[in-house]
């Protein structure tokens, strides 16, 4: 089997399974990450690399980005996301103002995809920044964020699609902008 690792080939003695071949491989990367796997010069995921049979595989190759750069490029998406995440939670509260609640809640939860990704990147992106002495200000932020999401879920039980419109429209944008300042000092603690 041919296993490259960018672009140059590796020579890994006894190999038993793909796993273990990704385990030597993170080994070596040290201050880099995994952005791409290939078999058989086909794309595939981390969690679909344990489905293969090693007696099928011919090649396996990785690529790798530095993780700094890996960050600075998720951050500006976030950057690039995040108005757009608060501008949905906008349209939405209009939405329930309108008493449009079938719409409003299938659009709610597009936009709480984009928080739940959103708030895993951020986890991620605080630990390698800030290693074990995490920021707990935007740990705190996160927590609230999550609160004023559960205190908007509990107005939705009570029908109370006023005040739902008022926590998304006032208090979730304010963090969401909170988000965009943090992402900022984010970027520029990397660069």
């Amino acid at each position: 089997m041919k296993i490259l690792l960018d672009n140059q080939e590796l020579n890994i003695d006894k190999v038993n399974s793909l796993t273990e071949i990704l385990e030597e491989i993170r080994e070596d990367i040290n201050d880099k990450i995994i952005s791409e796997i290939y078999i058989n010069g086909n794309i595939v995921t981390e969690e679909e690399l344990i489905n293969f049979d090693l007696n099928e595989v011919k090649s396996i190759e990785f690529l790798t980005k530095k993780s700094i750069r890996l960050v600075e490029e998720t951050l500006t998406e976030a950057n690039n996301y995040l108005p757009k995440l608060k501008k949905g939670f906008i349209d939405i509260a209009n939405l329930f103002r309108d008493q449009e609640i079938i719409d409003a809640n299938e659009k709610l939860q597009l936009c709480l995809d984009g928080v739940k990704w959103y708030t895993g990147v951020l986890m991620k992106i605080l630990s390698l920044v800030y290693g074990e002495n995490q920021e707990i200000s935007e740990i705190k932020k996160l927590e609230e964020f999550n609160t004023l999401i559960n205190k908007s879920l509990d107005a939705m039980e009570e029908d109370d699609w006023n005040l739902v419109a008022n926590i998304l429209e006032d208090d979730i944008s304010i963090y969401i902008d909170e988000f965009i300042k943090l992402n900022n000092n984010l970027l520029e603690h990397i660069k």
